[in-house]
């Protein structure tokens, strides 16, 4: 199927499909990104030739805005209302916006390297623990959570319904008996007493107007125990059509961390086409930072 996949997209992109073409996935990455499409074949009903259109749409899109950016500094858009109906609330935009977005955590290096780095923390953690995720979108990362066998209680925070609806369904069909819920609201408006001990926030920052305030709400909820921390991963001069925060460089990233009275205790940064960091940020080339979050 994951050929199929890669020559159809190469019929419509040709200069797309030559840099699919060089792909080299591992074994577990082709098992996993074939599941994928099958799961929106079979269960969301959205065919093989769909779900490149999804993805294309999704690529596109994401030039339309990188070219925006290196014209003008800046991204299209710096706040919530003005992306919030085009994406969030758009049902039928959001639904393929999501699936391009998954499909693209197994085919773009930034992506592939954050969802590798996120699956060796899990390895690391206790069990028995309690996970939130802020902003869910397509599901990928609950999954991976679900799946690690670490959790004894998992909850999803998302604003859009359909980024829940989608995770419902994807977190259902690989595990039916699993302690899931999702909360369709705006994570400031989350309001609970408990705590929990890994609480991820998987390219969220930059799609909200004020993310000091999500990192420090993040860290009135965490407990600090069984290894746990706030998990990040945070786009820098990486363009969306609903990205709103500009983060320009690693330094504004740290300063806001410490801010929120938080401290990094490890972290890594992913370059788009392998570039190195220097060269990205000199000439504004997308790079993807994640990082593990803790209490001073």
């Amino acid at each position: 199927m994951i050929q199929s996949f890669l020559e159809l997209v190469a019929q419509k992109d040709v200069v797309h499909g030559k840099y699919l073409s060089a792909l080299n996935l591992q074994e577990e990455d082709q098992k996993e990104f074939a599941k994928l499409l099958e799961f929106y074949q079979e269960r969301m009903q959205i065919s093989l030739q769909e779900q490149v259109e999804c993805y294309l749409m999704f690529l596109h899109k994401n030039l339309e805005e990188t070219k925006f950016f290196l014209e003008n500094h800046r991204y299209r858009y710096s706040t919530f209302d003005e992306v919030k109906n085009q994406v969030y609330f758009n049902e039928e935009y959001m639904q393929k916006y999501m699936v391009g977005l998954a499909i693209s955590s197994y085919i773009w290096s930034t992506h592939i390297g954050a969802r590798k780095e996120f699956a060796k923390y899990l390895s690391t953690i206790e069990s028995n623990l309690k996970y939130l995720e802020v902003g869910v979108g397509h599901g990928e990362y609950f999954l991976q959570a679900i799946k690690s066998g670490r959790f004894a209680k998992c909850i999803g925070v998302d604003i859009s319904p359909t980024s829940c609806k989608m995770s419902e369904e994807i977190i259902h069909h690989y595990q039916e008996k699993c302690n899931a819920d999702f909360l369709c609201k705006d994570f400031l408006m989350f309001d609970t007493q408990e705590k929990y001990d890994v609480i991820v926030m998987g390219e969220v920052l930059e799609h909200v107007e004020k993310p000091l305030e999500f990192l420090k709400k993040a860290k009135g909820l965490l407990s600090g125990g069984g290894g746990g921390g706030i998990f990040v991963t945070i786009p820098i001069n990486a363009p969306d059509v609903d990205h709103i925060y500009l983060f320009s460089n690693p330094q504004e990233v740290y300063a806001m961390v410490e801010e929120a009275g938080l401290k990094i205790a490890q972290e890594a940064c992913f370059v788009a086409n392998n570039y190195s960091l220097e060269k990205a940020l000199k000439r504004k080339y997308p790079i993807l930072l994640t990082a593990l979050l803790c209490k001073k």
